[in-house]
């Protein structure tokens, strides 16, 4: 596939209460949700790939009403260090939210997954 070499990953870190009523939308759309995109961003994935990626998540985004009362966004970019790219709930509209996202700068450096992934508990609260 296009992203073999991007490793993304979404965690769904919490469901919360379901949207009134009036407001619920066929799909999940409109679920209360804290979504958290990691994208690779160490020289192994490489300039092209990294940009495919990032639509990818656009693709994705776009897709949920991105507003403090239903669906937060967060992004966080990993090479030699992890990079909080975009802070969970910092953008409250998907079209600020697209621009943040086509904004981000490719890190390039080591794939350093493993440090990453061990310190994800403690980016937890700061994300």
């Amino acid at each position: 596939m296009l992203l073999w070499s991007v490793w993304s990953v979404i965690l769904l870190l919490t469901t919360v209460d379901a949207a009134e009523e009036e407001d619920v939308r066929a799909g999940c759309s409109t679920a209360v949700n804290d979504l958290v995109y990691i994208i690779d961003g160490s020289w192994s994935v490489g300039v092209s790939d990294f940009d495919t990626a990032k639509q990818w998540l656009i693709n994705i985004t776009s897709q949920f009403d991105i507003s403090s009362h239903y669906t937060q966004v967060a992004v966080i970019q990993y090479s030699d260090t992890p990079r909080l790219e975009i802070p969970l709930g910092k953008h409250q509209g998907v079209a600020e939210l697209i621009k943040a996202i086509r904004s981000i700068s490719y890190l390039g450096g080591n794939t350093q997954a493993g440090p990453f992934l061990l310190k994800c508990p403690n980016l937890q609260k700061n994300i």
